[in-house]
């Protein structure tokens, strides 16, 4: 019969590292106004990356299709949420805002992550990131959400 009735197929909600992937069969587009509204899209991340280079060239996607974000963080009750992983030192939260009004694509998978490519490079650039906090101690490492010209020294 069918011939793939025997087979076990398995698909990644994001598509990680897979080439060639169509963002718009997998992957629901978060519209401008969805964007504006969304209260945290916020990414983990660990010291060092942050240190070396997300603070001074922003977010990468390195060589996966997309940043990976998501829409709230891990707490006591719920350690493990997709799209962040409950070891990070570092959150770093971006303006939906900022990204909507400069038309940068984001998505969410069925799985409830938060997406995006980023621009030019798969780069989303630091003036983006509105706040940087550390996850262990709740220190404020950036809070650009306040800066009126989008500079903060501690960049």
């Amino acid at each position: 019969v069918g011939g793939r009735d025997d087979v076990l197929c398995i698909r990644a909600n994001q598509g990680h590292s897979i080439p060639n992937i169509v963002c718009s069969e997998l992957l629901t587009p978060i519209s401008a106004d969805e964007l504006r509204s969304v209260d945290t899209i916020v990414h983990g991340t660990y010291r060092e990356a942050w240190q070396k280079h997300i603070r001074t060239e922003g977010l990468s996607k390195m060589k996966r299709n997309h940043i990976h974000f998501a829409s709230g963080l891990p707490d006591g009750e719920k350690p493990v949420i997709s799209g962040m992983r409950s070891t990070c030192q570092i959150h770093i939260f971006v303006d939906g805002g900022k990204c909507a009004d400069d038309n940068v694509p984001f998505f969410r998978s069925d799985n409830g992550v938060i997406l995006t490519a980023g621009v030019a490079g798969g780069i989303l650039p630091v003036k983006y990131i509105s706040m940087v906090i550390d996850a262990n101690t709740g220190e404020i490492l950036i809070d650009q959400s306040s800066t009126v010209n989008g500079s903060d020294d501690k960049l």
